[in-house]
């Protein structure tokens, strides 16, 4: 029973890692561009409520996720906007994120 666990659990990780989205610095080369993505994420509420790293994480899975909805598996930051909060409490009162993406081969990124 413990051997078909580790077996199921270690087939889980292999297809996590299959579709995962690599944020990177410089463009990939021999991948085939796809479509720019851009989210927004918090508010004034979520600003007073939530720390910045809260804000951040969650920015960082939105913009993951609209990678993975327009079919892209690689991408370079375009576009950071961080907008503050304008009273005593200081600290990020919303982020909006821009991307470009591309489609690779995982060929290509088993290195």
């Amino acid at each position: 029973m413990r051997r078909l666990l580790s077996i199921g659990l270690l087939l889980l990780a292999a297809s996590s890692q299959a579709d995962k989205v690599l944020l990177l610095k410089t463009p990939p080369s021999g991948c085939q561009p796809g479509d720019t993505v851009s989210i927004e994420t918090g508010g004034k509420l979520q600003g007073l409520l939530f720390s910045d790293a809260w804000i951040e994480n969650n920015a960082k899975k939105k913009l993951l996720k609209a990678i993975k909805k327009a079919d892209g598996n690689r991408a370079v930051l375009k576009d950071r906007r961080v907008f503050l909060m304008d009273n005593h409490h200081r600290g990020i009162q919303r982020m909006e994120l821009e991307a470009w993406t591309w489609r690779c081969e995982e060929s290509d990124s088993s290195r």
